[in-house]
């Protein structure tokens, strides 16, 4: 067995052993020297990948029981970044977990730029264990992804209010919400009238062009949308494509403040693509009283699994189920969706 250390590859062998390795490398340098530290005042050295007492290397069975040698509690893997000494070992009471989400909120079927039709991808959500899902094609944008105008979003509205009864006909607790993704334009403003983003039942507002923005205005361009009364959610906010395009340069302090203040939950983006915001970012936004959404934004249905990297990167964040608006039961979500806001 070999682990990538910061200094190089370690054969860290095959049995034993690697429950030490894998708590004192999967951290940062400060994690491990913090770790180190706490051993020597308790008569260890750590050297390498082995705990040694009195010259004799000291058998541990499991990373918990490593812990507990050292007087703390079991640190979760995305945790061991940030917790580097006894100030900051604050832990959650329990970080949110793919069995916590009941919902994907951020997916895309043919009606846009989606390959698989309404009923497929809430089929293959059911699939995954969901008891609701949100169906957010694409907004119609000068013609970009076959984005949906008013009118095909009304036509939408009525399949996915057939498939709901065909749901409730066969006794299926499952339920399809309504939603769109709306760009975000230069100026703030969303490329859809305003009476039909009232009309839906969620809406995921997302800046996908014009990112090369000064900081000032981009950010003002996101306050500006998380201000509007339709916004439920700003969909991967900073726009970054993963070694394709870095994103806007958004004071994302600023932002999350504001969805603070309106209500307005963050996404995490769970495209291999994308992971944005990603977990320190997230973090700071739960700090700050922020909700969070972790979703698939699945354009077929084998892109529903890309969740579990969304649920990674919101861990990293040190997010609890009682953070993320996926884990909502649907009254609980519909009650949240249906809020009153005022610009």
């Amino acid at each position: 067995f070999f682990f990538q250390a910061e200094d190089g590859i370690r054969d860290i062998g095959v049995t034993g052993v690697q429950t030490c390795a894998l708590p004192i490398y999967t951290g940062s340098a400060k994690h491990r020297e913090w770790l180190v530290q706490r051993a020597q005042h308790r008569g260890y050295v750590i050297d390498n990948h082995q705990l040694w007492r009195a010259g004799a290397v000291q058998p541990v069975a499991s990373e918990e029981a490593f812990y507990h040698l050292l007087d703390l509690p079991w640190i979760a893997p995305e945790l061991r970044d940030r917790i580097v000494d006894e100030a900051s070992l604050a832990l959650p009471d329990a970080l949110l977990t793919r069995a916590d989400m009941i919902s994907d909120l951020h997916m895309h079927t043919t009606w846009s730029d989606g390959r698989g039709s309404i009923a497929q991808m809430a089929d293959a959500a059911r699939q995954h264990g969901y008891a609701h899902i949100a169906i957010t094609d694409h907004g119609a944008l000068i013609g970009i992804t076959n984005g949906l105008d008013t009118k095909r979003l009304r036509q939408q509205r009525l399949e996915i209010d057939a498939i709901n009864e065909q749901y409730r006909a066969a006794g299926i607790a499952f339920h399809v919400l309504h939603g769109v993704e709306v760009d975000i334009l230069v100026d703030g403003s969303l490329a859809l009238p305003n009476a039909i983003l009232h009309e839906l039942d969620i809406v995921v507002a997302s800046p996908h062009i014009h990112l090369r923005q000064p900081a000032d205005v981009a950010t003002t361009r996101l306050i500006d949308a998380i201000m509007h009364p339709a916004v439920d959610i700003i969909g991967h906010p900073r726009g970054r494509i993963i070694g394709g395009r870095l994103g806007a340069p958004v004071d994302m302090p600023a932002v999350s403040a504001a969805a603070v203040a309106h209500g307005v939950a963050l996404e995490v983006n769970s495209g291999p693509d994308r992971l944005d915001i990603d977990g320190e970012l997230v973090y700071e936004h739960v700090r700050a009283g922020g909700l969070i959404t972790v979703n698939s934004d699945a354009h077929d249905m084998d892109n529903l699994a890309w969740i579990a990297q969304g649920v990674a990167t919101a861990r990293r964040g040190g997010v609890t189920p009682a953070h993320v608006i996926n884990t909502w039961s649907l009254p609980q979500l519909t009650s949240y969706l249906a809020r009153e806001r005022h610009k």
